[in-house]
């Protein structure tokens, strides 16, 4: 028994060996908070964020902690998809001028992204319920940490979380009751899907997952929480807790696409959710006069391109999701990056910016290009793969409804102009009204880093897809 207790214990540990490193990091940065060892919190979350991703080059595929848990490809790359995405983040934290430097603070980010870790490579109720409730337990006490009304977002946020996350247990144990297994995978299988009662527990369950990467009708926290905390917890929450549901819904959907609730696939269900999220994304957007606002609502309207290769399926709509999630990762933080050396908010604080500072204003030009998807940046190569895979789809020559999703979407990057374009228009042609001085040469170099990234990563579209695949 031992010795099969240690043969599992090292095919955990070379399995998630990613996991065990960011572990490591959080237990560091409580043992110097007891200590009272100030102003190094920050690198510990970026160094360790940085072993991670040298980590996963060592770590191996296959199941682990009793097959709760198991690492395929399309897994591990989202898996690296979180540790950049939390790396680029770190960069925040080294630049920024308003975020708070304490441990704890920094120990919540831990525990949200192991918790996203384990979230994506979950096959276990029990593992997945675990893993999402460290995640948006976490989350819920970094909104604490915001500069604007913290307090009330934070509770907002809390409730509607607990009522999402009652729904899915609630959902969980209806479908443990019936089929006797606590394998996702292996659950529904099991059953009679043409029962009506199946509808009940996988709606339910389904609510506490798209609760998280905010799809109507459970994105009402989303902007009263963006607009309360730092930049640097907007581009965290737009991308690592968002990465891991969405790996792991498209792994569910896919094994579970031929459910049919009520005449209607769950693909299908999801369709019309991303046209309605899309709707008021896009539409709300346009009335914000604030940074955060329209950022809220746009990663709002993001979710439906998100979710476009997520219901297709086929051999290229894992390495599409992958693909158009690192093109969004890199444009949100580096706007994100951005925006916080600025220290601003209102829109107002952009006026003149682009003619008192060209590298500033060119890199949140270039950001707000690949966010919408204009060429010669990457951005725009993120959506042309995403519509084309959609387009040669099989599914999508047999649904009307993800004909109107598709050509919906396509409409609404148009419409996402009228907002994102405010950005250059204030820098470039408002009359210099901003107060802001300069930035430093570390902060110069990332501005060019990022810059220049996008556009070259535009050029390299093929090799990034063969990464992925």
């Amino acid at each position: 028994m031992l010795d099969n207790y240690s043969e599992i214990l090292q095919q955990s540990l070379s399995t998630l060996l990613p996991v065990w490193v960011l572990s490591i990091g959080l237990v560091c940065a409580l043992v110097f908070e007891l200590f009272r060892v100030n102003g190094i919190a920050k690198w510990v979350y970026f160094v360790s964020n940085l072993v991670a991703l040298i980590a996963i080059l060592y770590s191996n595929l296959g199941s682990a902690f009793f097959e709760m848990v198991k690492v395929t490809p399309f897994a591990q790359g989202g898996m690296n998809l979180v540790i950049v995405s939390s790396l680029l983040v770190g960069l925040i934290h080294l630049t920024g001028k308003n975020i708070p430097d304490k441990f704890e603070y920094f120990a919540l980010l831990f525990g949200v992204e192991i918790g996203a870790l384990l979230l994506m490579v979950s096959t276990n109720y029990v593992m997945f319920y675990v893993a999402l409730e460290m995640v948006s337990l976490c989350s819920y006490a970094l909104v604490y940490f915001g500069v604007e009304r913290e307090k009330e977002a934070a509770i907002k946020y809390l409730i509607f979380g607990a009522l999402t996350s009652a729904m899915m247990l609630f959902g969980i144990s209806i479908l443990y009751g019936l089929s006797g297994t606590l394998d996702i995978f292996v659950s529904l299988k099991s059953l009679d899907v043409q029962n009506v009662v199946l509808a009940l527990p996988i709606l339910l369950f389904l609510a506490g997952t798209l609760f998280k990467i905010g799809v109507f009708p459970f994105h009402f926290w989303l902007p009263e929480v963006y607009k309360s905390i730092s930049y640097d917890l907007i581009a965290f929450f737009s991308t690592v807790p968002k990465i891991a549901v969405t790996v792991f819904l498209y792994s569910w959907v896919n094994d579970f696409n031929w459910l049919i609730l009520g005449g209607v696939s769950i693909a299908e269900l999801i369709a019309v959710l991303a046209i309605i999220t899309l709707t008021i994304g896009n539409l709300t957007a346009l009335s914000q006069n604030s940074i955060k606002g329209i950022i809220a609502y746009a990663s709002i309207a993001n979710v439906a391109y998100i979710l476009m290769p997520l219901l297709i399926g086929d051999e290229m709509s894992a390495s599409t999701l992958l693909f158009y999630w690192i093109t969004y990762v890199i444009a949100i933080i580096g706007l994100c990056q951005m925006c916080e050396l600025m220290n601003i908010n209102k829109l107002s604080g952009l006026d003149g910016v682009g003619k008192k500072n060209v590298l500033l204003g060119f890199g949140i030009g270039v950001m707000i290009l690949s966010l919408i998807g204009i060429p010669p940046v990457v951005g725009f190569s993120g959506k042309l793969v995403v519509f084309i895979n959609f387009w040669n789809s099989t599914l999508f020559g047999s649904s009307s409804i993800l004909k109107i999703l598709f050509f919906y979407a396509i409409m609404n990057t148009v419409v996402a102009l009228f907002y994102y374009l405010k950005f250059p228009y204030r820098m470039f042609f408002k009359v210099n009204e901003s107060s802001f001085g300069g930035i430093t040469l570390v902060s110069k170099i990332i501005v060019v880093v990022f810059s220049f990234g996008t556009i070259y990563m535009f050029f390299a579209v093929d090799y990034i897809l063969m990464l992925f695949k």
